[in-house]
Formats: C-alpha cells, sequence, structure tokens
C-alpha cells in the first residue's frame, strides 16, 4: 500500500488474515540532493540503506541494520539482529538486544551498545564524544586517528581493546577489571595511579594516567576480562 500525505510518503505492506508464510522485498531509490527523512519498521526483516545521505529511523523486531556509503543521523534499533556498518559519516545511536555490532570506515558521534554480542570496528574516527558497549561479548575499536573527544569502551562479560593503530594518545585513561580472576590491564605506558574498589560485592582494580592534556577522557571498563590498549 502506497499513500501520500502533504510531503510524506508512507509505503506499507499487510499480510492476509490468519498465519502468512513467505517474504517480499522493497527497494526504494531517492534521487541526489534530496533532503530526506526516513522511518522504518518491520516485525521481521533486513534494512540496508546505501549510497544515501538521510536522516533515517529504524525500528525491528527481527533483523540486521545494513549501512553502506550513508552520510547523516541514525537512530536503529534491533530486537534480534546485527548492526553492520561501512564507509558510514554522521551521528548514530544504536542498540541490539542480541546481535553483533561490526563496521568499518566509519566517521562521526557513535552511540553503540548490544546486550549480547560483540563490537568490532575498525578504521575509526571520532568528532564527538563516543562510547561502545556490550552486556556480554568484546569490544574491540580500532582508531585511525587519536581521539580528541571522550571515549568509553566496555563489557559486564568480555575483553575491551583499544587499537591505535600507530596513532598518538593523549587525555585522562582510565582502565578497570576485577580482581582474582587473572584478569589483565594492559598498555604500552606506565600508569600514574592504581586503587581497588568495591562493587556489588566484588572487588575491582582501576589504574590511571594522564598523557599530556588531561582531555579527552578515556575509559576502558569490563568486568570480567581484560582491558588493553594497543598502540
Amino acid at each position: 500500500i502506497m499513500t501520500q500525505d502533504g510531503s510524506s510518503l508512507k509505503l506499507k505492506e499487510k499480510s492476509s488474515r490468519g498465519s502468512s508464510h513467505g517474504n517480499s522485498s522493497w527497494i526504494v531509490a531517492i534521487p541526489d540532493g534530496m533532503d530526506i527523512e526516513v522511518s522504518y519498521s518491520s516485525a521481521s526483516g533486513d534494512l540496508k540503506a546505501s549510497d544515501i545521505a538521510v536522516t533515517l529511523t529504524i525500528n525491528t523486531a527481527s533483523g540486521d541494520i545494513k549501512l553502506q556509503d550513508v552520510m547523516g543521523d541514525v537512530k536503529g534499533t534491533t530486537a534480534s539482529g546485527d548492526i553492520k556498518l561501512r564507509q558510514f559519516k554522521g551521528n548514530i545511536k544504536g542498540k541490539t538486544a542480541s546481535g553483533d555490532i561490526k563496521g568499518s570506515n566509519i566517521e562521526g558521534q557513535f552511540e553503540l551498545a548490544t546486550a549480547s554480542g560483540d563490537v568490532e570496528l575498525s578504521s575509526v574516527l571520532l568528532t564527538n564524544s563516543s562510547s561502545f558497549e556490550t552486556a556480554s561479548g568484546d569490544v574491540e575499536i580500532s582508531m585511525n586517528k587519536s581521539p580528541a573527544n571522550d571515549l568509553e569502551l566496555s563489557s559486564a562479560s568480555g575483553n575491551v581493546t583499544l587499537n591505535m593503530q600507530g596513532n598518538g594518545l593523549q587525555g585522562t585513561i582510565t582502565m578497570s577489571t576485577k580482581v582474582g580472576m587473572n584478569y589483565k590491564i594492559n598498555a604500552p605506558f606506565e600508569f600514574d595511579s592504581s586503587k581497588t574498589y568495591d562493587h556489588y560485592g566484588q572487588e575491582y582494580i582501576e589504574k590511571s594516567v594522564i598523557l599530556g592534556n588531561s582531555n579527552p577522557r578515556i575509559k576502558l571498563s569490563t568486568s570480567s576480562g581484560d582491558a588493553t590498549i594497543n598502540d
């Protein structure tokens, strides 16, 4: 079903009454130079956007979100699916309850989280404060430039790794993990301070250092795993 309401175009697909099976595919082409906002909602389906400048809102209960050669502001949520980014430039808030977040050659401000899955991104350039988080899985971020804004990597159960790829690192660096499980804090520099603290009955160790200026603030934390910075 296709309807137009003023400047809005709505595309909607209805299945027949009762249970239904099968699949369908929609391809929407947008002319160059248009200032456009797109909202996508699906109970079970993937969304793929490519070669477009757009403001995009995505909500799918079961499906992947794939963005390639996309520029713009994006808010995306999937209950069960992966988030994949390639050649992305803009601001994105993305969440998945069960799935991985992966990508390369991305630039902008990022707030990406998964409840169960890995976060693995390479050739990352940050233009504003960003965070990458998983409740159960590993986080590995590889930079193509030293971050000038605050950055946080966290996992409740898994390793967190920041690869600088030969780029310098400055700011207030804080790294933490649980004590007594052979978990390690690894970094190519010495720390200024080290302390232990109690959190919900568990003992943690936190190490910090100021490299050059006190800003930005870079934090790596895990409750169950290693925290690592590679130069």
